[in-house]
């Protein structure tokens, strides 16, 4: 799956500090997601962070230079509005800060191997390169300039997350898509020169899910609740809420129009079909097969002992149990 920026991205600019605060939303309903702090300063760097008093671990910045950046990741963050926390080496002058949340990163390895890079100049063009990424992941780089000066814009196929400054010094962070595995160069243009630093990483995208995946029309709720190996489909006006809650091996199906609740809650020894015009609960409760007919009615079509012969609940019946026989 592709990495991609949710929420709303936040940032702070602040003076004179060793330590400070600001407060950033991780959104609710996503999946894979990490929360990315960048931090820019003058003559001091960030020793620590925290979100929610949870500790981000930093990816890439230098700890000497006029002008330092460091970028933060901390996966799966808590949902919700939290305090971002963060420690200096040393009380500085001018800083910059920002926070953006990504999903569909990998949980496991969150950034691409070989990716994180840092760079620093002075001049009014800040660009870092990064060798390495993957298609479906995301460059994020942050940077900062001791420079007053409102104008700080990203090149050309970077998208702006956030935007932060301090008496005019300036700092932001964007995101760029890269185009395979040997990662891009990511720069700014500013309205002066000055001292600079820009750090960069990719995000590496969370392995694609699998499973099963209910047909145009269907209903279920769930498609495939059994063990690993069995086979669950559900086709156009099944309404069935589980397909498959057995064992290893039993395809459940639910035909159009068959509104039983669980087409197989049995163990292997399927398949059990409900067929259009079936109302009836269950399909198979034993090891035997069974099958509704259209119109039956019967809430159990077989629960009877294995080796018991497949019992059919024909047109028109209305049997509470067509077989409850042992044999």
């Amino acid at each position: 799956m592709a990495v991609t920026l949710v929420g709303t991205p936040t940032s702070t600019g602040v003076k004179e500090k060793s330590s400070f605060t600001f407060s950033h939303t991780v959104p609710t309903g996503q999946t894979d997601t990490v929360l990315v702090v960048d931090v820019g300063a003058r003559n001091a760097h960030a020793t620590a962070v925290s979100f929610a008093g949870q500790a981000l671990t930093k990816v890439t910045g230098p700890t000497t230079g006029t002008a330092r950046t460091s970028q933060w990741i901390l996966v799966n963050p808590p949902t919700g509005t939290g305090t971002v926390s963060v420690t200096l080496s040393a009380a500085a002058g001018f800083i910059v800060a920002g926070a953006r949340t990504f999903a569909g990163v990998d949980q496991t390895t969150p950034t691409v191997s070989g990716s994180a890079a840092s760079a620093q100049g002075t001049s009014n063009a800040p660009s870092v390169t990064s060798t390495a990424s993957d298609a479906s992941g995301m460059l994020v780089d942050a940077v900062y300039l001791n420079a007053q000066t409102n104008t700080l814009n990203p090149s050309a196929g970077q998208t702006l997350d956030w935007s932060a400054s301090i008496e005019t010094q300036p700092g932001r962070g964007s995101h760029l898509v890269p185009s395979g595995s040997t990662g891009a160069t990511l720069s700014y243009s500013a309205g002066k020169s000055g001292a600079w630093c820009v750090v960069a990483s990719c995000l590496a995208p969370a392995a694609a899910g699998g499973g099963d995946t209910p047909v145009a029309g269907s209903q279920a709720s769930t498609v495939d609740t059994g063990s690993a190996g069995s086979s669950a489909v559900v086709t156009a006006g099944g309404q069935g809420t589980s397909t498959d809650a057995g064992s290893t091996g039993v395809p459940g199906l639910v035909v159009g129009g068959s509104q039983a609740a669980s087409p197989s809650a049995a163990l292997a020894g399927g398949p059990v079909v409900s067929v259009p015009g079936s109302s009836g609960s269950e399909t198979d409760t034993g090891r035997s097969a069974g099958a509704f007919v259209a119109g039956s009615q019967a809430s159990t079509v077989a629960s009877a002992a294995p080796g018991a012969p497949q019992m059919i609940a024909r047109t028109g019946l209305q049997g509470v149990e067509a077989d409850s026989g042992t044999s």
